[in-house]
């Protein structure tokens, strides 16, 4: 299957956005770790993870959830500005996060590609990009 150009332009759009979600994500719960350190800080990455599974579907959910659960292990959990995790503690929390991650952007997207099926607001679906893969 052969995309148009305008599909692919809305796709780097959408996938521009994801990243940009958890990169705000990231800017905020770094900000909160400088002045209040907390170890389950990584929870915050569902957001932006159930927020493009509700506009975009699973299909960009999914690794938005990835980089998020990369983004905590750099960003948030010891040792810090480094992929390495040295407590098996937090590479379990680490782990079960992403999968909790997962699993709500493909329960969300469901829900969300349901919804929009019997939609009482058929122009707003007509503004949504339809590379929806729930």
């Amino acid at each position: 299957m052969r995309l148009s150009s305008l599909a692919v332009v809305e796709l780097i759009r959408a996938v521009g956005l994801c990243f940009a979600a958890v990169l705000v994500t990231t800017s905020v719960l770094s900000t909160i770790d400088s002045f209040v350190p907390t170890e389950h800080l990584m929870l915050g990455y569902l957001l932006p993870t159930i927020l493009v599974a509700i506009y975009f579907g699973s299909t960009l959910a999914v690794p938005t959830s990835f980089a998020g659960g990369l983004s905590a292990a750099y960003f948030l959990l010891p040792p810090k500005l480094s992929l390495y995790v040295d407590d098996p503690v937090h590479v379990a929390e680490l782990g079960f996060t992403i999968l909790l991650a997962v699993i709500a952007s493909k329960v969300v997207g469901a829900l969300a590609s349901d919804s929009s099926s019997s939609s009482a607001f058929p122009a707003a679906e007509r503004r949504r990009p339809h590379f929806r893969n729930s």
